[in-house]
């Protein structure tokens, strides 16, 4: 029988040293992710409010290297401030109108995502975007019954959305990064930029800006496909800053939280089958990886090593992709 490909990546809880490599990797990520922390202390932050269970945060990691290639992250609960910048769309009688909504105040965000152009692909983004979902299986009582998912909408050259541009930069009068820090400063802010009725007509603008709310950027493409094949579904709602969607799922009815088994690790086996699950632990801080494991309990050795257990630990597994789901 021939060596058992081991996990190319890991999914690991964040630590206190991936502070410094983190801030060289989301050097890559360019202009318009206005989420990614992009100094050490503000890491080094993250992993505070990770390790009290707020923020719950994570690294993939290169298992042959060790190097950290990707971040994301949840958010057990969003603050009051979310709605500032979450905003009902209304479409009748040929108008378009946008107003705040605290609709997901309290909610679960999964967040925070970004993954190096090189390791894109090859199942690495779905390990980083799907790993999450163990830890919300793993500990169902720290989040909240309702899931959300705001995706990276259509952005210009300069990273700013063009709805911003043509709507949102003349009521606040400052670029979409100034505004973005001020919305979560003073949640009552927008509220006072606002006509009486709490509503932003868009009626004025060009057609092919309001073709794109609710749009995803080009490259948010393939995670919406995913977000569609796990269980989430669209919504009337944007993000203000860059007109990007929402996606809502119920915890139960999210396929990982909901599908996914527990089995205690009967043996570890050599094998060359196919890297067909994902895995993770069940007990302390997560660790998840593709791998090979049978509803018996046998687990593939590479796949032990990377997760750190032994026989007699138990694990949580799924299959890498739901049926009829799309490749990466």
């Amino acid at each position: 029988m021939s060596t058992p490909l081991p996990p190319k990546t890991l999914l690991r809880s964040i630590e206190p040293g991936d502070a410094p490599p983190l801030v060289e990797l989301i050097q890559l990520a360019g202009p318009g992710l206005a989420t990614l922390p992009h100094d050490v202390a503000t890491i080094e932050a993250m992993v505070e409010e990770s390790h009290a269970d707020r923020r719950p945060t994570f690294v993939l990691e290169r298992v042959d290297t060790g190097d950290v290639v990707g971040l994301s992250s949840i958010i057990a609960h969003l603050p009051d401030a979310a709605h500032t910048v979450t905003c009902e769309v209304h479409r009748e009688n040929g108008r378009t109108k946008l107003r705040p909504h605290d609709a997901f105040v309290g909610a679960t965000e999964l967040c925070t995502l970004f993954l190096t152009p090189e390791m894109r692909g090859g199942g690495n983004g779905r390990l980083l975007s799907l790993g999450r979902f163990f830890d919300i299986a793993n500990r169902p009582k720290l989040f909240n019954g309702t899931l959300i998912v705001e995706l990276r909408g259509v952005l210009d050259e300069e990273g700013v959305s063009p709805v911003w541009r043509a709507v949102c930069e003349r009521i606040f009068k400052m670029d979409h990064l100034t505004a973005h820090r001020r919305l979560r400063e003073d949640p009552a802010y927008l509220g006072t930029l606002l006509p009486e009725d709490g509503w932003l007509d868009l009626s004025a603008i060009a057609a092919p800006l309001l073709d794109l709310l609710g749009r995803v950027h080009q490259t948010t493409e393939p995670a919406q496909r995913l977000l569609h094949a796990e269980g989430f579904a669209d919504t009337d709602y944007v993000d203000l800053l860059d007109a990007g969607p929402v996606m809502s799922c119920a915890k139960d009815d999210a396929r990982i939280v909901h599908d996914s088994q527990v089995v205690q690790v009967r043996t570890i086996v050599d094998t060359d089958a196919p890297r067909d699950m994902l895995i993770a632990t069940t007990a302390g801080p997560l660790r998840c990886c593709r791998g090979v494991l049978d509803p018996e309990g046998r687990l593939a050795e590479p796949a032990a090593r990377a997760l750190r257990v032994e026989p007699g630990d138990n694990v949580r597994y799924a299959p890498l992709r739901p049926p009829d789901s799309p490749n990466d």
